[in-house]
């Protein structure tokens, strides 16, 4: 038996340590090289990518704090203290860059060491300052959500909560005449969209403790009521992070909310007065657990499924406000919720499943009006008068990981669109009538199209548009054959159909507009936007956009065609 010396030992360790990293190395720039054609050939997630990358780093730390453990030196403390600094190599990275992930679980942005304020501290407190300001003067003119327009954006994903504005004619050249910045402000955390009636918009926003329902001019920005009330969540992984998700919706001069952590107000419009609050998780005897971040924040944690904080925008049909329910670990579970309008008691549940991130749509199939839904693992249509069950068809998911997070998609009188990232893929159904009631067929079914997460897709002339893992994509919608995807920095961002184009705005902040058509655009001006995480959805009133992140929103003045300006 041979007996090789530490000297000996050591420099066969050290052989092997470089041989592991390089193979490491090559193989996560492979990776990354990669992705786009991984993606394109096997429908490759881009967050698996980044999984990889960071994967491979930790294996890189890993292996050489073996190796520093193990031969650093001759003195065994020596080599204890090498092998505990190279371990710790990951959290001096992460308190001196303190590094945001986006929605791939790539980085975002760094928001700099740990004893300085973060980039969210800081508009948090110009937020602030913004309110300070609002109730020190008197608003010239009173906010009235009463009063109706052909522009209002009253709801999560416009008018008829589809991700469409009719008529407003765009001009589609923006080289010469791009987007004009109006204004920008502050705003606190939260993925909540903006509503826009008569000139007001609304959205939600998380300051510190509490979660916000702001009204803000469309004219110049200025803050004009903001309700607030305790409560805050966030998820334990810290990769959803703080605030309210949902899009505020207004009907009738009232502003409907539901917050992340389960609270659904009714304010009046005029002044942000509480009209009357309900709490889903108590309605339901959801147990709450609190605790505290490290920056000293109180916030919620559900003993239920849902990870990442309650997403659905509110429903407003006839006299009654549609919710997602679910129920705690283990059931039971009401799946749909239906609170009265006018005074937030519940009037009928359906349902029996655990719910995920999507917002309640409807439609009528068939002669028969209802509301849809897509749960942790199935989507829904319920009746409106009564939330009994009209028919179901399964969607697997968790609402922890690989989850639902898009509304069923209304087609036609008797199709539906359904939508999913995490390897799922679109779906489109089709309903018939039979003596049991309502029955859906998969006319097609492709993991390899609309694999969308946190954004919705639209249809026109026959076509599907969608940001697909980061990807602009059209899709036939008859047979899901995949037309044309552009690869560009898109990210999670959002899109909304305008006449016969498309305007995107990426996860990143960047503004484009595109022909919705079966040929295949470029991405040719790119318009710097805000600073943050573009998750948030759209608005559109007129030719003015709203767009948000989870540090600011702004609003910009869309070029129109020359022959609609001058009419």
């Amino acid at each position: 038996m041979i007996q090789r010396s530490w000297s000996e030992n050591r420099q066969r360790a050290t052989r092997r340590a470089i041989q592991f990293s390089l193979i490491t190395v090559v193989g996560v720039v492979f990776l990354r090289l990669a992705g786009d054609w991984l993606h394109a050939l096997i429908r490759l997630d881009p967050g698996v990518v980044n999984i990889g990358t960071w994967i491979g780093i930790l294996c890189l730390v890993g292996r050489w704090a073996i190796w520093s453990f193990r031969y650093a030196g001759t003195n065994r403390l020596g080599r204890i203290v090498a092998g505990l600094l190279v371990l710790s190599t990951p959290a001096v990275f992460y308190l001196l860059t303190r590094p945001v992930l986006n929605g791939d679980v790539g980085i975002a942005r760094f928001d700099g060491p740990i004893w300085q304020p973060t980039q969210v501290d800081e508009t948090n407190r110009l937020a602030l300052n913004q309110a300070t300001a609002a109730t020190s003067e008197a608003s010239a003119t009173a906010v009235d959500l009463t009063t109706s327009t052909p522009t209002d954006y009253p709801q999560f994903l416009g008018p008829d909560r589809n991700s469409e504005v009719k008529g407003v004619r765009l001009a589609a050249d923006w080289s010469a005449r791009p987007p004009r910045e109006l204004w920008k402000v502050p705003v606190g955390q939260g993925w909540s969209g903006v509503a826009v009636v008569n000139g007001w918009a609304v959205t939600m926003e998380q300051l510190g403790n509490d979660e916000c329902i702001s009204c803000y001019s469309l004219e110049d920005g200025k803050l004009q009521w903001r309700h607030k009330y305790v409560q805050r969540h966030e998820d334990t992984a810290g990769m959803g992070k703080p605030g309210p998700r949902a899009t505020p919706t207004i009907v009738a001069g009232k502003v409907y909310t539901q917050g992340a952590a389960g609270k659904v107000v009714c304010l009046e419009g005029s002044t942000g007065k509480l009209i009357w609050e309900q709490d889903v998780c108590d309605l339901l005897k959801i147990e709450r657990v609190a605790r505290k971040t490290l920056d000293g924040y109180d916030y919620f944690v559900e003993s239920s499924p849902l990870t990442w904080g309650r997403a659905g925008s509110p429903l407003v049909l006839d006299n009654v406000v549609i919710v997602p329910g679910g129920g705690p670990t283990g059931g039971p579970f009401q799946t749909l919720l239906a609170l009265d309008k006018e005074t937030g008691d519940l009037k009928w549940s359906g349902g029996d499943e655990m719910i995920a991130y999507g917002s309640p749509s409807s439609g009528t199939l068939l002669g028969t009006r209802q509301v849809m839904l897509v749960g942790e693992r199935t989507a829904f249509g319920f009746d409106l008068s009564s939330g009994k069950e009209l028919w179901k068809h399964s969607r697997p998911g968790s609402s922890g990981a690989q989850a639902n997070c898009c509304q069923v998609t209304y087609v036609d009188d008797h199709r539906v669109l359904l939508t999913k990232g995490y390897g799922l893929g679109g779906e489109l159904l089709e309903f018939t009538q039979t003596d049991s009631g309502l029955k859906p067929k998969s006319v097609w079914k492709s993991s390899r199209v609309l694999t969308t997460k946190f954004s919705n897709p639209v249809i026109r002339e026959g076509y599907v548009y969608a940001l697909a893992d980061g990807f602009l994509e059209c899709v036939e919608l008859n047979t899901g054959k995949l037309v044309w995807s552009l690869r560009d920095k898109f990210g999670h961002g959002q899109l909304l159909l305008v006449g016969d184009h498309l305007v995107v705005h990426s996860e990143f902040g960047k503004l484009g507009i595109f022909p919705a058509k079966p040929e295949k655009p470029k991405w040719e001006v790119k318009v710097p936007t805000i600073k943050g995480i573009c998750w948030n959805t759209l608005a559109l009133s007129g030719n003015r956009l709203l767009v948000r992140s989870d540090l600011e929103m702004a609003c910009y003045e869309l070029p129109l065609e020359k022959n609609e300006e001058q009419e």
